[in-house]
Formats: structure tokens, C-alpha cells, sequence
């Protein structure tokens, strides 16, 4: 669904963590989202997680701009630096539940912390030379 979101920084404990904070949340669950900026073409996956009142008692009780009531996403600035955009603006992004394993996968290869994109591309990668040594070896039966 795309929409206009005004663009909020997110909170201290949030910077290295794999989702965004956005409301209207497109899934009640913790589901895997892609967020596309209209205006530059860029996109990432992610964690989408809803705002609710305990989230906006916690941004709202430091000290900085109040959040709307609607059409909010709080985003890093890994997330937000991948989408070409600012803090504080308004953008219009267009938000698509993706809780599939490919979208898993990507959510994973677009994570902030290195680790976690390091991990995926090795399991990737052996899930390849996995492949590779099973076609081999049934290579190797039927000789």
C-alpha cells in the first residue's frame, strides 16, 4: 500500500536492530515488509513492528517532536540511508508484507549488523556447495 509516512528517527536501542517501527503496520504479527521509496526507486526488507502505546510513551517521553497519529514510520539510519531518505520528512513509501523464506532472506542480506549479513551469505553459500556436492556424488552413483 503506498502512502505518505512522516519519517522519524528511531530510538537508541533500535539502531542496530532489523525492523521498523510503522503505523498503520501492515501485519498484527512481527512479519517481514518491503518498504520501497517512490521517489528514488530504492527498497529494503525488514521486520515490520506496529506502534503501539508503549512504544509511543517510550519516544514520546524523550525529548523530541511529538509523533503523529497516523501514517508514522520510525526508521534507523541504516534503513533510512539505504532508502535515500531523511529524518523528519515526509516520504511516500509503499509498504508490501513479503513473509515468505525469500523475503526472510532478504530482510537477513539488508540487516544493519554485519553479523547477521555475514551469517546469511555463508549459509547461502553452503547451501550451494551443498547442492554442488549432492549433484556430484549422483553424478558419480550413475557412472
Amino acid at each position: 500500500m503506498t502512502q505518505t509516512y512522516q519519517v522519524y528517527p528511531a530510538l537508541a536501542e533500535d539502531v542496530n536492530q532489523g525492523w521498523i517501527w510503522i503505523e498503520p503496520c501492515p501485519s498484527s504479527e512481527r512479519g517481514t515488509i518491503r518498504v520501497y521509496c517512490c521517489a528514488n526507486d530504492k527498497a529494503v526488507y525488514c521486520e515490520a513492528l506496529p506502534i503501539d502505546e508503549n512504544f509511543r510513551y517510550s519516544y514520546e517521553n524523550l525529548p523530541r517532536a511529538k509523533l503523529n497519529t497516523t501514517n508514522i514510520a520510525v526508521i534507523n539510519a541504516w534503513y533510512r540511508a539505504r532508502l535515500g531518505i531523511e529524518k523528519n520528512t515526509e516520504v511516500m513509501l509503499e509498504v508490501i508484507p513479503t513473509d515468505d523464506p525469500m523475503s526472510q532472506m532478504f530482510a537477513a542480506l539488508h540487516h544493519p549488523q554485519v553479523v547477521v549479513r555475514i551469517a546469511t551469505i555463508l549459509a547461502i553459500a553452503s547451501i550451494g556447495i551443498g547442492l554442488i556436492g549432492i549433484l556430484l556424488s549422483l553424478i558419480s552413483l550413475l557412472k
